[in-house]
Protein backbone atom coordinates (compact mmCIF):
# COMPACT_ATOMS: atom_id res chain seq x y z
CA UNK A 1 0.00 0.00 0.00
CA UNK A 2 3.07 2.17 0.56
CA UNK A 3 4.23 1.65 -3.16
CA UNK A 4 1.21 2.88 -4.15
CA UNK A 5 0.75 6.00 -2.00
CA UNK A 6 4.43 6.77 -2.86
CA UNK A 7 3.67 6.24 -6.70
CA UNK A 8 0.64 8.69 -6.47
CA UNK A 9 3.16 11.20 -4.68
CA UNK A 10 5.51 10.92 -7.24
CA UNK A 11 2.76 11.30 -10.27
CA UNK A 12 1.35 13.99 -8.00
CA UNK A 13 4.46 16.18 -8.23
CA UNK A 14 4.90 15.84 -12.19
CA UNK A 15 3.39 17.51 -14.93
CA UNK A 16 -0.04 16.53 -16.72
CA UNK A 17 1.89 16.02 -19.93
CA UNK A 18 4.38 13.83 -18.18
CA UNK A 19 1.66 11.78 -17.06
CA UNK A 20 0.04 11.20 -20.23
CA UNK A 21 3.02 10.24 -21.44
CA UNK A 22 3.49 7.75 -18.83
CA UNK A 23 0.44 6.14 -19.31
CA UNK A 24 0.58 6.36 -23.25
CA UNK A 25 4.06 4.45 -22.46
CA UNK A 26 2.23 1.76 -20.74
CA UNK A 27 -0.76 1.43 -23.11
CA UNK A 28 1.45 1.31 -25.97
CA UNK A 29 3.86 -1.66 -23.89
CA UNK A 30 0.17 -3.71 -23.10
CA UNK A 31 -0.87 -3.43 -26.94
CA UNK A 32 2.96 -4.93 -27.77
CA UNK A 33 2.56 -7.51 -25.56
CA UNK A 34 -0.78 -8.37 -26.76
CA UNK A 35 0.55 -8.76 -30.42
CA UNK A 36 3.75 -10.28 -29.90
CA UNK A 37 2.51 -13.50 -28.98
CA UNK A 38 4.01 -15.19 -31.65
CA UNK A 39 7.18 -16.79 -29.40
CA UNK A 40 4.88 -17.85 -26.60
CA UNK A 41 2.08 -19.27 -28.98
CA UNK A 42 5.33 -21.53 -29.84
CA UNK A 43 6.29 -22.96 -27.00
CA UNK A 44 2.62 -23.89 -26.03
CA UNK A 45 2.65 -25.72 -29.17
CA UNK A 46 5.89 -27.42 -28.85
CA UNK A 47 4.47 -28.51 -25.11
CA UNK A 48 1.31 -29.44 -26.39
CA UNK A 49 2.66 -31.77 -29.23
CA UNK A 50 5.51 -33.17 -27.02
CA UNK A 51 3.84 -36.62 -26.40
CA UNK A 52 6.89 -37.42 -23.49
CA UNK A 53 7.72 -40.94 -25.33
CA UNK A 54 11.32 -41.15 -23.50
CA UNK A 55 9.51 -40.96 -20.27
CA UNK A 56 9.88 -44.87 -19.74
CA UNK A 57 13.45 -44.90 -20.45
CA UNK A 58 13.73 -42.20 -17.85
CA UNK A 59 11.64 -44.20 -15.90
CA UNK A 60 14.24 -47.05 -15.82
CA UNK A 61 17.32 -45.12 -15.03
CA UNK A 62 15.47 -43.72 -12.51
CA UNK A 63 15.02 -47.26 -11.21
CA UNK A 64 18.24 -48.35 -11.76
CA UNK A 65 19.98 -45.08 -9.71
CA UNK A 66 17.82 -46.05 -6.50
CA UNK A 67 18.69 -49.31 -6.43
CA UNK A 68 22.23 -48.43 -6.90
CA UNK A 69 22.05 -45.88 -3.91
CA UNK A 70 20.20 -48.26 -1.87
CA UNK A 71 22.98 -50.71 -2.24
CA UNK A 72 25.58 -48.30 -1.37
CA UNK A 73 23.74 -47.06 1.41
CA UNK A 74 23.23 -50.46 3.01
CA UNK A 75 26.86 -51.05 2.68
CA UNK A 76 27.52 -47.24 4.80
CA UNK A 77 24.77 -48.16 7.28
CA UNK A 78 26.41 -51.83 7.75
CA UNK A 79 30.27 -50.28 8.08
CA UNK A 80 28.71 -47.54 10.28
CA UNK A 81 27.31 -50.83 12.66
CA UNK A 82 30.40 -52.44 12.84
CA UNK A 83 29.69 -54.75 9.76
CA UNK A 84 31.96 -55.30 7.13
CA UNK A 85 34.92 -54.75 9.00
CA UNK A 86 38.28 -56.25 8.07
CA UNK A 87 39.61 -58.64 10.82
CA UNK A 88 43.01 -58.02 11.72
Amino acid sequence: MDIIISLLTTLNSLSPLAVIALFGLVIFMMVKAKTDTSTVVQKVNDLGTNHLHCMPDILETLQRIEVKLSEEFAYLKARINGGGRPSA
